[in-house]
């Protein structure tokens, strides 16, 4: 089954559908390069932090290692690792009194 169309209509169609889409276009474009909302960021709250972690590795009985325990950044043989004490700081700093509140759990 065809459609025959006359010429008039189908360059009417045509012309129309191209104004829409230059439209369109245009209103995209507009909205993406000058958006109406504007980010300020205003501090509520400022704060520092600073986290350590620290470790001992005590070492079992062995001929290779004579000091026991062992300091931070040294190259531990896990076979002779009897077991590591790790100990953590956390220290936080805010300008004035804070309700904070968070969970630990020790293993």
């Amino acid at each position: 089954m065809k459609l025959n169309i006359n010429k008039k209509l189908k360059i009417s169609i045509i012309t129309i559908l191209v104004v829409i889409i230059g439209i369109v276009s245009f209103n995209l474009y507009k909205v993406v390069k000058f958006p109406d909302i504007q980010a300020r960021t205003t501090p509520v709250y400022t704060y520092s932090n600073r986290a350590t972690v620290n470790y001992k590795v005590f070492v079992k009985p062995n001929q290779l290692y004579t000091t026991n325990p062992l300091e931070e950044g040294g190259i531990y043989l896990t076979e002779f690792v009897d077991y590591i004490n790790t100990s953590f700081n956390y220290e936080f700093s805010g300008e004035r009194d804070a309700d904070l509140k968070g969970n630990y759990r020790n293993f």
